[in-house]
């Protein structure tokens, strides 16, 4: 055991504090009764103590056991049982204290101050925040920290947790399929977004004047989305393909004959049941609006055969803001009462400036509003799609009776803009793009569509709440689109 001869001035309680241990230790060891009685000369064996694990601090001028242990986050408690003071009021310059180190909590380590430290550096390598160390420490001051101190690093806190992320509102996706090439970009674009269709409508089956559906039974794809877990549903359409228009005089004769629309009817349940079609998609247009009542009953004879079989019926209606029954294309079209009858009615909120008329928005977004709120107003909202163009119209001006616009998809209408130096400018009522060029001093507009014009027109369907839309038409479709449409909806499958 070490030994300490008393020098002029010691005290037992000076002795314990230069050496590192307490004054019971060194009394109990040398046998003395009254600590405050030694002497000048007497040889003191000095036992050795254990401090607490903590540094080990020296006493300047000036400081308290209260100072220290604010400087060192810890408490004067702390320090006093650390070092067994019996009199805290009394240390002096020079005499060591051991600092205990604070509880250092799961996961926390102790860190040792290294010249040039701050408690921002400090916190920065362990990655927790700045005040996280000071609260740890329960440092007064954190500028004043100094090399060798030791500080408690408390765990970094987890990262937070992010709120829960709303489901996206599922949606059925309808996408009409135009032509049946197995090589063309409909193809293409249905095998690489497939699972984003629910139903594929393949346009192109018409009714004949013998009331027989011209189309082929087993189009080649039809395998291929069942396989891919797509319905497939014919479009059936008043279609004449010799006069490029909608035979208004062959719907007007079938419908306000029973027995022509139920020969019809037959016939399309045939086609329905020997090509093992999920149902049909009606799509009659330029009907007489004085027609309005019989396509009505057509529609509800044909929804009783087809529910009857398990099968969907689906109806194309023109877009309106009102009942308007007395308008041409759009008055024949009783919402409600076909919204009572069909699985789904496919709003067709496009052509509001058409091929064969004066150059402007396809689908001004105000308007596809409009139409939905009235929509809503009649049919239960989880029987309406929305009608989305995915195309753009090329019109030659000034326009002439009988001349349509040319169809134009998003990048061929980009490439055009750009190899005839047109700016493509922003119409920001109607949420489209369009521009103008000249070509062997011939003017065209054209307006198209866009990410940007194509994402508020599905924000309208989120919004409404509805069953979800219909894509006119795949061969205009671009993958962007469908980055959009994931991005708000769940397709149903």
């Amino acid at each position: 055991m070490p030994t300490y001869t008393v020098q002029p001035g010691d005290t037992l309680w000076l002795i314990a504090g230069r050496l590192g241990t307490t004054v019971n230790a060194i009394a109990r060891a040398n046998n003395i009764a009254d600590p405050d009685l030694i002497t000048v000369g007497q040889v003191l064996e000095i036992p050795e103590v254990t401090p607490p694990a903590g540094q080990v601090y020296t006493v300047r001028p000036g400081d308290t056991v209260w100072l220290i242990a604010t400087r060192f986050g810890v408490t004067p408690q702390a320090i006093i049982s650390a070092n067994r003071l019996t009199r805290p009021d009394l240390i002096q310059p020079g005499q060591q204290l051991v600092i205990p180190v604070p509880s250092v909590p799961p996961g926390g380590q102790v860190y040792i101050v290294r010249p040039g430290d701050s408690v921002w550096t400090i916190a920065r390598r362990f990655g927790v925040t700045p005040q996280a160390v000071i609260s740890a420490n329960r440092l007064a001051s954190p500028n004043l920290i100094y090399p060798g101190q030791r500080l408690v690093i408390p765990a970094p806190a987890p990262p937070p947790v992010p709120p829960p992320v709303p489901p996206k509102p599922a949606a059925r996706v309808m996408g009409y399929y135009v032509g049946f090439d197995p090589t063309g970009t409909a193809h293409e674009m249905f095998v690489r977004h497939r699972d984003q269709i629910t139903e594929l409508a393949l346009f192109q089956y018409r009714v004949r004047s013998d009331l027989t559906i011209d189309g082929p039974a087993t189009p080649p794809v039809l395998s291929e989305a069942h396989a891919a877990g797509v319905k497939v549903l014919p479009v059936i359409t008043n279609w004449n393909a010799e006069q490029v228009r909608f035979d208004q005089a062959l719907a007007h004769t079938i419908l306000n004959d029973a027995t022509q629309r139920a020969t019809l009817a037959d016939n399309i349940v045939k086609l329905v049941q020997g090509s093992g079609f999920d149902g049909i998609h009606l799509d009659f247009e330029d009907v007489p609006f004085g027609d309005r009542q019989v396509y009505t009953t057509f529609a509800r004879e044909l929804a009783q055969r087809l529910k009857s079989l398990g099968k969907i019926l689906s109806i194309a209606v023109m877009a309106k803001t009102a009942d308007l029954p007395t308008t041409p294309w759009a008055g024949f079209f009783d919402y409600s009462a076909l919204g009572d009858v069909a699985d789904f009615l496919v709003v067709m909120t496009y052509d509001y400036h058409w091929a064969g008329g004066d150059p402007g928005p396809i689908a001004p977004v105000p308007w596809m509003k409009a139409v939905l709120t009235y929509a809503a107003s009649v049919i239960p909202a989880d029987k309406i799609l929305l009608g989305i163009p995915l195309y753009g119209y090329d019109w030659t001006l000034p326009i002439q009776p009988g001349r349509w616009a040319e169809i134009i998809a998003y990048q061929p209408a980009v490439q055009l803009a750009a190899g005839t130096n047109a700016t493509v400018q922003w119409d920001g009522t109607a949420l489209e793009p369009f521009f103008g060029y000249t070509a062997d001093t011939v003017e065209h507009t054209v307006y198209f569509q866009n990410p940007d014009s194509l994402g508020p027109k599905l924000d309208v369907a989120l919004q409404g709440k509805i069953a979800g839309i219909a894509i006119w038409s795949l061969s205009e479709s671009f993958d962007a689109f469908y980055d959009l449409l994931a991005s708000r909806f769940q397709v149903v499958r």
